[in-house]
């Protein structure tokens, strides 16, 4: 089991600076196959400052790579932030998959008028294995 943490291939984890995040998980990512019998969202719980999302993947072969595209997004519906993070393997699943977890720390809300409060955290769930990149083809959002 790859426990890799590296981001999946041709994506960059770094946001710039000085310009606006460009989103991350508005759409799906291009050639990824939405598949429910191959990822799945499992299970996630989401606090003030957290999210935890546990996903299911078919263990298909022995190197994959699990992640989220995440964006956090302001009072207006606009990208404050967007990443790509790493899903950790977990332990084995039932059903002939494993289970990997994502603990997503986020900044609390603003108190201030003067920085920009995050309003809403939306991510998509990706699986790569063999070459194929697969989603279960859902835009998830939590409200902060």
């Amino acid at each position: 089991m790859s426990t890799n943490t590296t981001s999946p291939k041709g994506v960059s984890s770094k946001t710039a600076t000085s310009a606006r995040p460009k989103s991350r998980a508005m759409d799906s990512r291009p050639g990824a196959l939405s598949s429910l019998e191959m990822v799945n969202l499992f299970e996630e719980a989401s606090g003030p400052t957290r999210l935890l999302a546990k996903a299911w993947v078919r263990n298909v072969a022995y190197d994959k790579k699990v992640w989220l595209d995440v964006d956090l997004l302001g009072r207006a519906g606009d990208p404050l932030h967007s990443d790509t993070l790493p899903l950790q393997y977990l332990e084995p699943a039932g059903g002939s998959g494993d289970f990997f977890l994502a603990d997503v720390p986020f900044p609390a809300p603003a108190r201030t008028a003067r920085r920009a409060s995050a309003h809403e955290l939306r991510y998509r769930l990706y699986y790569e294995v063999e070459g194929q990149m697969f989603t279960d083809g859902l835009c998830h959002h939590h409200r902060l």
